[in-house]
C-alpha cells in the first residue's frame, strides 16, 4: 500500500517491481526508477526482441548493449569487451583496465597509463648493442654455446674452435681442431661436439672436455651433403640436402657411433630439430616443414607435414609451437604443432632480408637475417607472475637465471652437462665411468679475505664476500676448493655491508647505514656498482627471488620489498611490520621466512602469486625454480653451476667429469 514497492503487470508493457517506470515493451524493470541514469536502477530489457539491453545506470555497473557489446563500468559502448574503472577508449590512465579492439582484432592493456597491446608480437629491438668480439677462422658458419664456452665451425677453414665466453665483452680463442671438409654445422651434448661436414659427407665426433686440445674421438660416413645435427639423448639427428632424407645414429660410444635408422623427407631438408619423441624439418625446396616420430630410431615415420614460406631455413621448437624462417619469403612462421598430425600456421610476421636463423629462448625469438646484416627480437609473448605454484607444469623448455631444487626425484632422458662441481651424497651407478684430471673425495682451503668479513654467497666457481670493517665486496674464485684465489673485489659497498646475495649477473648488498647496493659481477675480475636505493634502519639481510629483493631492517622491525628488476633504479614497492629485531630473511616459494631476534620468533608471509592445476608452457625463464615432487627433462640439461644430488645418482649413459 501506500508509496511502497509493489508489484505491478502493465498487459504487453512489462513487469513492474517497485515504483517502476516501463522503458518499453516485454521489460522487467527492478527497482526504485528504471530511468536510464539512475544510480540505483536495474532494467532488464527484451531478451527476444531486436534491440536486448541489460544495463546498470549510474556510474559504475554492467552492460549488455543493444549492438551486443558487454561494458563493465562506465564504459565506452564502442568496444566488444571492455573493462575499466572509469576512462574512454585508449583514454585511461587507471592501471590494469583492458579492452578488445574490434579494429586490431586484439585485446588493449592499460600499464600506467600507457596503453598497448596485451600480447606483443614482431618488436625489433633496435636498442642491441655489441659487448663483444673475437676472430675466428674463414667463414664461421654454426655456433653453439653451452656454459662458459662457445663452440664455432669454420666452413672454410675447415675447423672447429673453442671460445672462453664467461666474460663476454672479452672472448678468447682457447683451442681448435681440424674438421673434415666443409663443416656446416655443430652441436655439443656434454664432454662431445658433433660436426656435420658438408663435402666429406661424415658426421665427426671431438672430446671437448680438455677446450684447450680438443681430440676426435669418431666419426661416421653420412648421406649426401649433410646440412643440420641435433643430438638428444643417445641419438644425433642428420639431414642430408642432397640426399634428401633423415638419419638417426646411436652415439652412445662415441668412438664407434652406429647408423641404426633414415627416413626420406622433402627436397633439400636443411634444419632439424628434435623435442621428445618428434624431430622436426625443414626443407628448404619442397617448402614444407615435416614432423617425424623417432621414438623408435630404428624405424621413424613421418606424421605430419605442413606447407611454409617460400625456401625455409631454419627450425626451432618450444613447447607446442615451431618457429621457421623462411629465406625467399623473408619472414618468420609460428606453428601450432600440438597435434604433430596436423600442424598449423598460427601466425606470421615479416623479418629482415632473408632470415637464416632462428633461435627462441622464454618469451623471445631471435632472427639473424642474412643479407640485412641484422639480429632481430621478437617477442612472442608471455606473463610476469612473482610466485606461481603449479600442480605439474609441461614445458619445451625450462630456463633458470638462479637455483632449481627438486625434492623429489630428477630424470633426464637425454645428456645432464654440468659447467661446475657434481656432488652426490649417495652413490654413483653408471655403465660407464670416464674421468679426467683428480676427483678430490675430501679439500680444505683458506684464502685470506679483507677486514672483518661479514657474509658469504657462493653461485658456480665464485665465492662472494662482504666485509663489515673495509667496506668491499670480494669475489674469489672457488673452482680449486684447496686453492681458492681472490679475483676481484670493488671498495665503496656502501658503509659497514653485512649480508650479500647473488642471483646470475648481480650481486645485492645490503649496509647497515640502510642501503641496497646492487653490483654488476659478470666479469668477476672487475665487478660494478649499477644501482642503490635506501632501506629501513639497520638491514640485516637480503633475499632475491626473481625480480625482487628482500630486505629484514633489525633497527625499524620490517620486511622490505624491492623491485629490482631494472638493477640501475630500484624501488621500493612494499613494507611489513615484523617482529623485534628481524635479523634473517629466506624466501621460498610464495613464502617470506623471518627470524626476529629479539622476540625469538619465526614469522611466515604469504607474498600471493597464482596456483594452477596444470599449465602448459612453450618455455618458462625463471628466477628460482622448486618442485615438490619429480622433475622429467625430455632433452638435455645444462648446469652452468653446481649439481648436489641428495641420494644417488644414476647414469645409463657414459659419466665424464673434468677439473678444468
Amino acid at each position: 500500500g501506500g508509496d511502497y514497492a509493489s508489484v505491478n503487470i502493465q498487459g504487453t508493457s512489462g513487469i513492474n517491481i517497485g515504483t517502476a517506470n516501463t522503458l518499453g515493451s516485454q521489460t522487467i524493470n527492478i527497482g526504485n526508477n528504471a530511468t536510464a541514469g539512475s544510480s540505483t536502477s536495474v532494467t532488464l530489457g527484451s531478451l527476444i526482441g531486436t534491440s536486448p539491453t541489460i544495463i546498470q545506470g549510474g556510474s559504475s555497473g554492467i552492460a549488455i548493449r543493444s549492438t551486443g557489446n558487454i561494458t563493465i563500468g562506465t564504459a565506452d559502448a564502442t568496444a566488444t569487451l571492455l573493462v575499466q574503472d572509469s576512462s574512454s577508449v585508449d583514454g585511461a590512465t587507471i592501471s590494469g583496465s583492458s579492452y578488445y579492439n574490434t579494429s586490431t582484432n586484439k585485446l588493449r592493456c592499460n600499464e600506467g597509463g600507457v596503453w598497448k597491446d596485451c600480447i606483443q608480437s614482431g618488436i625489433s629491438n633496435s636498442s642491441l648493442a655489441s659487448v663483444g668480439s673475437v676472430s675466428t677462422g674463414s667463414n664461421p658458419v654454426s655456433t653453439y654455446v653451452q656454459g662458459r664456452y662457445a663452440y664455432v665451425v669454420n666452413r672454410s677453414s675447415n675447423n672447429l674452435q673453442i671460445f672462453d665466453v664467461s666474460n663476454p665483452a672479452s672472448p678468447v680463442s682457447i683451442g681448435t681442431v681440424t674438421t673434415w671438409s666443409e663443416p656446416i654445422a655443430v652441436y655439443v651434448q656434454g664432454r662431445y661436439a658433433y660436426v656435420a661436414n658438408y663435402a666429406s659427407n661424415t658426421l665427426q665426433i671431438f672430446d671437448v672436455s680438455n677446450p684447450a686440445s680438443p681430440v676426435s674421438v669418431g666419426s661416421v660416413s653420412t648421406g649426401s651433403a649433410p646440412y643440420s645435427v641435433y643430438v638428444q639423448g643417445r641419438y644425433a639427428y642428420v639431414v642430408n640436402s642432397s640426399s634428401g632424407n633423415l638419419q638417426i645414429f646411436d652415439v652412445s660410444n662415441p668412438a664407434s657411433p652406429v647408423s641404426v635408422g633414415s627416413v626420406s623427407t622433402g627436397s633439400a631438408p636443411f634444419s632439424v630439430y628434435v623435442q621428445g619423441r618428434y624431430a622436426y624439418v625443414a626443407n628448404y625446396v619442397s617448402n614444407t616443414l615435416q614432423i617425424f616420430d623417432v621414438s623408435n630410431p630404428a624405424s621413424p615415420v613421418s606424421v605430419g607435414t605442413v606447407s611454409t614460406g617460400s625456401q625455409p631455413q631454419s627450425v626451432y621448437v618450444q613447447g607446442r609451437y615451431a618457429y621457421v624462417v623462411n629465406s625467399s619469403s623473408g619472414n618468420l612462421q609460428i606453428f601450432d604443432v600440438s597435434n604433430p598430425a596436423s600442424p598449423v600456421s598460427a601466425g606470421t610476421v615479416t623479418t629482415g632480408s632473408a632470415p637464416y636463423s632462428v633461435y627462441v629462448q622464454g618469451r623471445y625469438a631471435y632472427v639473424t637475417n642474412y643479407t640485412s646484416n641484422t639480429l632481430q627480437i621478437f617477442d612472442t609473448g608471455s606473463v610476469y607472475i612473482q610466485q606461481l605454484e603449479v600442480g605439474g607444469i609441461e614445458t619445451g623448455t625450462l630456463q633458470t637465471r638462479g637455483n632449481a631444487t627438486v625434492n623429489g626425484d630428477q630424470a633426464v632422458v637425454g645428456g645432464l652437462t654440468v659447467g661446475q662441481s657434481l656432488q652426490v651424497s649417495g652413490s654413483i651407478a653408471t655403465s660407464g665411468l670416464n674421468v679426467t684430471g683428480t676427483v678430490p673425495t675430501a679439500a680444505t682451503g683458506s684464502v685470506a679475505t679483507n677486514s672483518a668479513p661479514q657474509s658469504v654467497y657462493v653461485q658456480g666457481r665464485y665465492a662472494y664476500v662482504v666485509s663489515y670493517n673495509s667496506n668491499t665486496l670480494q669475489i674469489f674464485d672457488i673452482s680449486n676448493p684447496a686453492s681458492p684465489v681472490s679475483v676481484g673485489s670493488v671498495g665503496g659497498a656502501g658503509s659497514a655491508p653485512i649480508s650479500v646475495y647473488v642471483q646470475g649477473r648481480y650481486a645485492y648488498v645490503v649496509t647497515v647505514a640502510a642501503q641496497l647496493l646492487i653490483f654488476d659481477v659478470s666479469n668477476p675480475a672487475s665487478p660494478v656498482s649499477v644501482g642503490t636505493v635506501s632501506a629501513g634502519s639497520y638491514p640485516q639481510s637480503v633475499y632475491v627471488q626473481g625480480r625482487y629483493a628482500y630486505v629484514a631492517n633489525y633497527g625499524s622491525n620490517t620486511l622490505q620489498i624491492f623491485d629490482v628488476s631494472n638493477p640501475a633504479s630500484p624501488v621500493s614497492v612494499g613494507t611489513v611490520s615484523t617482529g623485534s629485531a628481524p635479523y634473517s630473511v629466506y624466501v621460498q616459494g610464495r613464502y617470506a621466512y623471518v627470524a626476529n631476534y629479539t622476540s625469538n620468533t619465526l614469522q611466515t608471509f604469504d607474498l600471493g602469486g597464482a596456483y594452477i592445476q596444470q599449465l602448459e608452457v612453450g618455455g618458462v625463464e625463471t628466477g628460482t625454480l622448486q618442485t615438490r615432487g619429480n622433475a622429467t627433462v625430455n632433452g638435455d640439461q645444462a648446469i652452468t653451476g653446481g649439481l648436489t644430488v641428495g641420494q644417488s645418482l644414476q647414469v645409463s649413459g657414459n659419466l665424464g667429469v673434468s677439473s678444468s
